[in-house]
């Protein structure tokens, strides 16, 4: 939800394009893995998925510069209104190609729309990147209830469970060490 906010925040319109635009790319996803089996065909929506989304960048990154230009050689008059480009543009649209890109190679087995949506909508993400590919990222974020949550003893706490190793008493004792290591780098002064 942040991300839609962080778009839309310049203008409402926004969120109106990118929902629309990430459901076009889930649908040609579906299409192109129904049809993996027929390749013309998957390979068609591939590039369709492909040409719509820099047709989008484009308007938005480049529509008056190719205006400007055409004014500037062919001596035209042509004129286009002010276009605000949307935040997060470039990364989203290149996030849904590589999505696509994926499905049409075979290395998403199983596209799933919370998943999608988490992939191309997560916040810190959308803002600083990188790309990343969707089977990287599907799975990490799962719808649970209350009762799945105390069943499993899932923690809601950071920390307290995931990505904290075991102690482990290997014999050092950690104070002594560190003395030794400020001796030696004492010496080398």
């Amino acid at each position: 939800i942040a991300s839609v906010v962080f778009i839309g925040y310049a203008d409402r319109r926004f969120v109106y394009f990118i929902l629309a635009s990430g459901a076009f790319n889930l649908i040609a996803g579906f299409v192109q893995r129904t049809l993996r089996e027929r390749k013309v065909l998957s390979r068609l929506w591939l590039a369709l998925g492909i040409i719509s989304n820099v047709a989008s960048l484009s308007y938005f990154k480049y529509a008056h510069f190719i205006v400007e230009n055409l004014n500037k050689y062919f001596n035209c008059e042509l004129s286009i209104g002010q276009i605000l480009v949307p935040m997060g543009i470039s990364f989203l649209t290149f996030q849904q190609i590589a999505f696509l890109v994926d499905v049409y190679r075979g290395n998403i087995e199983k596209i799933d729309i919370f998943d999608y949506i988490f992939y191309v909508f997560y916040f810190p993400k959308l803002v600083q990147g990188p790309i990343s590919k969707y089977q990287d990222i599907a799975g990490l974020c799962k719808i649970a209830n209350r009762k799945e949550i105390e069943e499993k003893n899932w923690s809601l706490t950071p920390g307290a469970y995931v990505g904290v190793a075991p102690q482990e008493d290997d014999g050092v004792d950690f104070a002594e060490r560190m003395a030794e290591i400020h001796n030696e780098l004492a010496k080398l002064q």
